[in-house]
């Protein structure tokens, strides 16, 4: 019976000791890697300069609506991105970004209205 304990006993010192060893202790002298980005700009109306309010901003799969300034904040995974910008009554706008870690600006978006609709008869 004494046998039994002992062996479970240095079993798991054995195995908490493999644990540490393997897994270390939990601390590390690299820092963490950061695996995303904060991306930020602003969408304007490029004939009247006013902010487009509702506009939609998507970069890679990650979507927001600009605020009544016409400002947007997300935060995206790292590297080429491509980034669309959109809202009712203007042509949607796209191009390719690059996303590196920390705060990336990538500043103004101005939208072009599209004509309006020819009249009906």
């Amino acid at each position: 019976m004494r046998r039994g304990i002992v062996n479970r006993l240095v079993g798991g010192i054995l195995l908490a000791f493999y644990i540490v060893l393997v897994g270390g202790c939990g601390t590390s002298s690299q820092a963490p890697q950061t695996l995303s980005g904060s991306v930020k700009g602003t969408v304007l109306d490029r004939g009247t300069g006013v902010a487009v309010t509702d506009a939609i901003v998507r970069v890679g799969s990650i979507v927001v609506h600009v605020n009544r300034e016409g400002r947007f904040v997300m935060v995206v995974p790292l590297g080429s991105q491509q980034r669309s910008v959109t809202a009712d009554g203007y042509v949607a706008y796209s191009d390719a970004i690059t996303v590196a870690a920390g705060s990336n600006d990538l500043g103004r978006v101005y939208l072009v209205e599209l004509p309006p609709p020819p009249p009906q008869f």
